[in-house]
């Protein structure tokens, strides 16, 4: 599947189709692109976004209410508030922690840190202490230092972060060693009944076949 990353999804979306001949396209973060034309709106949404508020106070870039253009709303939680939504699909979330030993420094720079840190800790796994990073974090040089001073201050036997930030490190990983990934894996409740009815929406409104 090619990947095309561009600050223009529009133009990006044209490269796709005239490099790769794409006749789907799948986008990541993609619900308040209003120059996109969409056939299927999936919103993944914690129930704890129903207590937030919206920018630039809080994280929300429109109110719960604008999950009425969603085609389906995919959730590891009982939202009783979704009734006015389309689909719902129910997801399990787990963490899957490699078998690490000793205490480790756990890090990441995704939107939910405190998520991360406490799936490790239901995982079994032991903490000596927990940083957290932006969304998105380029980490450089002062990061590395800042890590490895917080490793010597407690003792701790290693690190640990998420697959994204893994990436994110690119080769300064080297200097973090041993540095465990986890992963994070969701599992829709009931996969065959997602697949078929975005597939059978798909054909409906973009008239092609699947």
């Amino acid at each position: 599947m090619p990947v095309i990353v561009g600050a223009d999804r529009y133009r990006a979306g044209l490269a796709a189709e005239k490099q790769f001949f794409s006749a789907l396209h799948l986008l990541d973060d993609g619900f308040q692109h209003r120059r996109l034309h969409r056939d299927f709106d999936i919103v993944l949404l914690p129930a704890e976004d129903f207590r937030g508020t919206l920018l630039p106070v809080g994280r929300l870039r429109e109110p719960i209410t604008a999950l009425r253009r969603a085609d389906a709303v995919v959730s590891p939680d009982p939202i009783e508030q979704l009734r006015f939504a389309g689909k719902v699909w129910r997801v399990r979330r787990q963490i899957e922690v490699p078998d690490a030993h000793g205490n480790l420094i756990a890090f990441c720079g995704i939107g939910r840190p405190g998520q991360f840190f406490d799936g490790l800790k239901t995982a079994g796994q032991k903490i000596a202490e927990t940083v957290a990073f932006h969304d998105h974090h380029s980490y450089d040089h002062r990061d590395i230092d800042r890590l490895l001073r917080l490793q010597k201050q407690t003792g701790a036997d290693g690190f640990i972060t998420t697959e994204k930030d893994d990436i994110n490190l690119g080769a300064l990983s080297a200097q973090l060693q041993p540095l465990q990934t986890a992963a994070l894996r969701m599992e829709l409740e009931s996969p065959e009944q997602a697949i078929n009815a975005m597939l059978k929406t798909l054909e409906q409104r973009s008239g092609c076949r699947f």
